[in-house]
């Protein structure tokens, strides 16, 4: 019983980890304190504090989680609740509903894991949890030699499992849309805003965005460019989407040709969905698929699509029916500034990128370019640090050639991604996002990339987890599985309800019955079999046909200090097994001289 307990310390341990960036410090340290404090009477043997103590305690945390937390019935004050919850329920002595009310409360832990206000973690990280957590449950239910027989062991997972899959799904069901947009930045990372710094701060995350998987060939050399938003309002080295862009209904279309793929969002994308340029058809995997939004002039695309099957044409060449209105750009610049773009304004279009590109070579790309000057940053960049990331170069390329009369825009998104050892898989992580320039000569639109033509200090990274295969594996496979319980639940609604409110009656009542069945043993059972474990580790074991007496009688012989003791704990063992029926007392005192016996023993082998 030790060892299925301390195994449950450990799950609430990693609970508590994972937990602490939308816990309170104090929270944390109480159940650090807490915890070791419950290893320490498992270990020594001790007694359990009393009810009123935790009465006390908890009534104590309780009133620190209203005190530090501004409304009471906020996400961060239940996740706290729940957790002293769990805390209490460890403390409390071992009783029939002890197990239901512990594995109860680390459900509800591993579901404050999915609503916390942070970066959502990895998908195999859930799954591990719930996983822990259920083996957990089901130690707690077994004997230790139920596990070496595959019948009971197969028979009891079956049973655990059923129940609590049926509880665990209607959670899973909406995974992972319970995870909360935090900021502006959505919670891919790319907002609607470009300024300097707010890409460079997502370079250093290795956090997956999306990952794709191309279903007939992979792309060869040519460089691949995610579309996610279009920002066209320029404000110097600031640049914004227009207020008024309305997304139309856009009509699915069946994909074909060479570059044909399916995204698979790690994260949901709030602001735009980022596609491979040149995407000519786009719809959602199943039936129950959702609406897609585009804009036609922009190519930009929204959907809530978990699986989003799609296909490039890279002859496309987004051309327009109508050439697209340049407004006179109305923002302060410096006399050197004006100075070239005058110069701009004397040249072609197509002139114009190939002057700009040619000046930024003596550019330098880098992570750490320093804080621009408030006054006039696009002076600054151009003319004093001439360092900086790839928002910098594309703001202030783009803003150059609208005051220069050319039509352009800033499209940010991500660049590349690293395909996973042979496979179709291509990871697209955080620190991909990119932003470049689109520009608008001879009819078309057309993508300029000034970040290429500068030098970098920035090395190369193309390091993969060697968890990477199995994890896009296991993230397709979960997303094909939602998608085919929602075309399930859609079809059979009335049914999927009366399952769910009958397994969730079976449930308390299987568990009930198999914790009866275990906790009916005697009180002093669990301490006679560590009793045995520990002289077992000394080199004495209880053979099987040897009684309980015969079996003292040699372990005296091989302690003789100890010889008086342990038959006195042989006629205490005698007397309440087969004397008239014990009361309380007498088996509270049995359980109390295994413990006492353990710990003289090991001190006098320690000797």
């Amino acid at each position: 019983m030790m060892g299925v307990q301390n195994f449950a310390l450990i799950v609430f341990a990693f609970l508590i980890i994972l937990l602490m960036q939308g816990l309170p410090l104090w929270l944390v340290i109480a159940a650090t304190t807490l915890g070791l404090w419950k290893w320490w009477i498992i270990r020594s043997g001790t007694g359990q504090p009393s009810r009123i103590l935790l009465s006390v305690l908890g009534s104590l945390l309780l009133a620190f989680v209203f005190l530090d937390s501004a409304p009471i019935f906020s996400r961060e004050s239940m996740m706290s609740i729940v957790c002293i919850a769990a805390m209490l329920f460890i403390m409390d002595r071992p009783h029939l509903r002890q197990v239901m009310l512990v594995h109860g409360a680390f459900y509800g832990m591993l579901i404050s894991l999915l609503v916390m206000r942070s970066a959502p973690l990895p998908l195999f990280v859930y799954f591990f949890m719930t996983v822990l957590i259920f083996f957990s449950l089901l130690l707690h239910h077994l004997p230790p030699s139920a596990l070496l027989s595959l019948w009971p062991l197969g028979r009891n997972i079956l049973k655990i499992s059923l129940p609590v899959s049926a509880v665990l799904l209607p959670v899973y069901f909406f995974f992972p849309e319970i995870r909360p947009q935090t900021s502006d930045y959505a919670v891919t990372g790319l907002s609607d805003i470009l300024e300097p710094g707010r890409i460079a701060n997502l370079a250093l995350s290795d956090r997956v965005a999306f990952r794709v998987r191309f279903l007939q060939e992979k792309p060869g050399e040519q460089p691949l460019y995610w579309r996610s938003n279009v920002l066209e309002e320029s404000f110097g080295m600031i640049w914004r989407k227009k207020r008024k862009i309305e997304m139309q209904d856009y009509t699915p279309r069946a994909t074909a040709g060479p570059l044909t793929y399916e995204m698979i969002p790690e994260v949901r994308l709030g602001l735009g969905l980022p596609l491979l340029e040149h995407t000519i058809a786009v719809h959602g995997a199943g039936t129950q698929a959702t609406k897609i939004w585009w804009h036609p002039d922009l190519r930009i695309y929204q959907t809530q699509n978990e699986l989003i099957e799609a296909s490039a044409a890279p002859m496309d060449r987004f051309f327009v029916e109508q050439p697209p209105v340049q407004e006179d750009l109305r923002i302060q610049i410096s006399p050197r500034t004006r100075d070239l773009v005058t110069e701009l304004k004397a040249k072609k279009a197509e002139e114009q990128v190939r002057f700009l590109l040619h000046r930024m070579r003596d550019f330098t790309y880098t992570l750490k370019p320093g804080t621009l000057n408030r006054e006039d940053a696009l002076d600054d960049f151009l003319f004093v640090k001439r360092r900086g990331f790839c928002e910098h170069f594309a703001a202030s390329f783009a803003t150059l050639l609208q005051l220069a009369g050319t039509p352009a825009r800033v499209v940010t998104g991500y660049e590349g991604g690293v395909f996973i050892g042979a496979s179709d898989f291509l990871l697209v992580r955080d620190s991909d996002a990119h932003a470049w320039v689109e520009v608008f000569w001879d009819g078309r639109w057309r993508r300029v990339d000034p970040t290429l033509v500068a030098r970098s200090e920035v090395p190369p990274e193309d390091r993969v987890w060697v968890t990477a295969l199995p994890s896009a594996w296991f993230a397709y496979g979960l997303r094909l599985a939602v998608i085919k319980l929602r075309e399930w639940t859609q079809e059979f609604e009335y049914l999927w309800m009366i399952l769910i409110a009958i397994m969730t009656v079976i449930l308390p009542i299987q568990i009930y019955r198999m914790q009866k069945k275990r906790l009916n043993r005697p009180i002093w059972q669990s301490a006679m079999e560590a009793f045995l474990r520990d002289l077992e580790k000394h080199g004495i074991k209880r053979e099987s046909h040897e009684g309980m007496r015969d079996f003292l009688a040699r372990v005296a012989q091989n302690y003789p200090e100890r010889a008086a003791s342990i038959e006195g704990l042989s006629r205490k063992y005698q007397d309440v097994l087969y004397g008239p029926d014990a009361d309380r007392r007498e088996t509270e005192d049995l359980r109390q001289q295994f413990h006492s016996e353990r710990r003289m023993i090991k001190r006098a082998s320690a000797k």
